[in-house]
C-alpha cells in the first residue's frame, strides 16, 4: 500500500476522491500540524467493487448492457 511521504502530503491541496477509481488500491497521506502537535491520516481508497456497491454496479451492467 503506497503512503505518500509527509513533504509530499503537505504539497497537497487537497485530496481528490476519485484518483484511484478503478485501480482497487489505497493511497495513504500523512499531514502535520505543528501548531497543535497533531498528525492526521488520511486514506483514499477505491472500494466500488467490494460490497453491495459492486452487486448493484453489476446489475446495472447487466440490466443497460
Amino acid at each position: 500500500m503506497p503512503m505518500q511521504p509527509l513533504q509530499e502530503s503537505g504539497a497537497l491541496k487537497h485530496l481528490d476522491p476519485q484518483m484511484l477509481n478503478g485501480t482497487n488500491d489505497m493511497n495513504l497521506c500523512v499531514f502535520e500540524n505543528t501548531e497543535h502537535g497533531q498528525v492526521l491520516l488520511a486514506a483514499v481508497v477505491d472500494n466500488l467493487g467490494k460490497g453491495a456497491s459492486g452487486v448493484a454496479v453489476q446489475n446495472l451492467m447487466l440490466d443497460h448492457g
